[in-house]
């Protein structure tokens, strides 16, 4: 089956630092705006916690900051929230695969049983994801 076939190249594709860092990046993001919204927590309310300008929590929330240990530590304590569990280590299936692959194609199959493959121009496959979204190695 052509899905199964390109789904398979790219599962072939290793991730980057550069992808790494934007994964992370973005998971940041999504949990500081989704606490704020929670809380009923303006931009501006969230600066003055943190010591620094709005502008700077724009670019926390749009994932456009290279964000220092020090402003992590500032974003849980005003937001009395953990980020760190993505920076602990777990064993993964990625720590035990081979240096040809990333994660077993099979048990990422699983895990995003709801991933399609879809061509938005010829010969050009993307990824869309389908209720519940992409879950990490």
């Amino acid at each position: 089956m052509k899905e199964n076939e390109d789904l398979d190249a790219m599962m072939d594709l290793k991730l980057t630092p550069e992808d790494l860092a934007w994964d992370h990046a973005m998971n940041i993001s999504g949990s500081v705006y989704t606490r704020m919204k929670e809380l009923g927590m303006a931009k501006s309310e969230l600066a003055a916690k943190m010591g620094v300008k709005p502008a700077q929590i724009t670019r926390i929330i749009k994932g456009q900051t290279n964000m220092t240990l020090k402003t992590l530590a500032r974003i849980e304590s005003a937001l009395d929230i953990d980020l760190s569990s993505g920076f602990v280590y777990q064993p993964s299936s990625a720590a035990s695969a081979s240096s040809e692959s990333i994660v077993d194609k099979s048990e990422w199959r699983q895990r995003n049983s709801s991933a399609r493959v879809s061509y938005t121009e010829p010969n050009a496959p993307s990824l869309s994801v389908l209720k519940g979204g992409l879950k990490a190695a």
